[in-house]
């Protein structure tokens, strides 16, 4: 399952062989336009949000990390600033990936994943480091789940080996 921006891919393959795929048109994307309609910011304060303070497994620590936002827009830090908790936070992105991984559950289902005799979910992709997103899968999904890594190829520049570089080096794992 590759979390990418705009959309969520999925493939299911067999012996190196890809015998399904699909999409759903929900991702990291709309994640991040929920945070910034949420919390009334902008995209790229929104995206900082997700990235650095963001999860779908709310603690009783999260109702006690204050972040502090505002004055992206307008400069003036001391009006503007405010603070959430990042248990706020969490429960804006949370539903947003519950509805991701119903769509994705639904496509799986259609696909008849059950029936396939190893059922290992590899979840791919940028929105795929969002912190508990692995437990929250495999809950919802019902199947062993894993954060896919790239092979370690040798003169690959370090941008090329996280989280959103990851499809093509899956197909090499499977």
């Amino acid at each position: 399952i590759d979390l990418g921006g705009g959309s969520t891919g999925l493939s299911i393959f067999i012996k190196k062989h890809m015998i399904y795929a699909d999409a759903v048109r929900l991702g990291g994307s709309h994640v991040t336009g929920d945070i910034a309609a949420g919390l009334q910011v902008d995209r790229s304060t929104a995206e900082r949000l997700k990235c650095f303070h963001g999860g779908v497994i709310a603690t009783g620590a999260d109702d006690r990390e204050l972040i502090e936002i505002g004055g992206e827009e307008t400069g003036d830090w001391d009006r503007d600033r405010r603070t959430i908790s990042r248990a706020e936070l969490i429960g804006i992105i949370r539903p947003r990936v519950e509805e991701i991984l119903e769509e994705t559950r639904a496509r799986l289902d259609a696909a008849g994943f059950e029936h396939l005799p190893s059922q290992q979910i590899v979840l791919t992709g940028g929105a795929s480091q969002i912190p508990g997103l692995t437990e929250l899968a495999s809950r919802m999904l019902g199947a062993q789940v894993r954060l896919g890594r790239p092979l370690r190829i040798q003169g690959l520049p370090q941008a090329a080996t996280g989280a959103a570089q990851e499809v093509e080096a899956l197909i090499a794992d499977n």
